[in-house]
């Protein structure tokens, strides 16, 4: 890692504020985090993080009305889309994915997963570009699934110990690991306006219509 990187880390819940404890063992300099505006009660919550370590947090995740910028920035289930705006500021500016890419790009790729039979999950590490979730690939963690005998809320959770894993292996090298273009001829992706096709597996749990994934 070259002297004095900068970071900043966008996101929610568990794997975010590992990452930021990791980023900052490892040297960088957290300049801000900027939480999800659908921060999850609790969930370690990457606001408080910042304000345990006197890292300044932001009062908004409106990325045109944040004027950041570092070497390094860091998305782990932000709920905003980058801009080319938005990702010229940074030196690199990469995303956790909670699917296979280039399987699953878009929303909700648990639920897509299990409704067509997937047997085999996972998280990718991949570079941000304008498109939605196309950015090459640094690097994947994958586990075996069930359609039959999981749910969306079971592989969620699997997906958080998996993405945990991932930073691991990968925040040590981060400004230098390489990356692979995705393969498109592979590619699906899912967007809000399908959710209906989805049936109960919209859901965190079939026949649970309280809360969706």
């Amino acid at each position: 890692m070259p002297a004095n990187s900068t970071a900043i880390v966008f996101g929610k819940g568990p794997v975010a504020v590992h990452a930021a404890d990791t980023l900052l063992r490892l040297g960088f300099d957290i300049l801000t985090v900027v939480p999800s505006s659908s921060e999850l009660s609790g969930q370690p919550s990457l606001r408080d993080w910042g304000r345990e370590h006197e890292r300044p947090v932001a009062l908004t995740s409106d990325l045109d009305a944040l004027d950041v910028s570092a070497d390094l920035g860091l998305s782990v289930y932000f709920d905003r889309l980058f801009r080319p705006r938005h990702i010229e500021r940074f030196g690199r500016l990469l995303n956790v994915h909670n699917s296979l890419l280039p399987r699953h790009r878009g929303v909700r790729p648990i639920n897509w997963a299990l409704l067509e039979g997937d047997r085999v999950h996972g998280v990718t590490l991949h570079e941000i570009t304008p498109g939605v979730d196309d950015g090459p690939i640094v690097d994947q963690e994958a586990f075996p699934i069930s359609p039959e005998d999981e749910e969306v809320a079971d592989v969620y959770t699997r997906c958080l110990d998996a993405a945990t894993r991932l930073l691991d292996r990968s925040l040590p090298s981060i400004m230098t690991l390489p990356s692979e273009p995705q393969d498109e001829t592979l590619a699906t992706s899912h967007h809000s306006r399908d959710d209906v096709s989805l049936g109960d597996r919209r859901f965190w749990r079939r026949g649970d219509v309280s809360f969706t994934a």
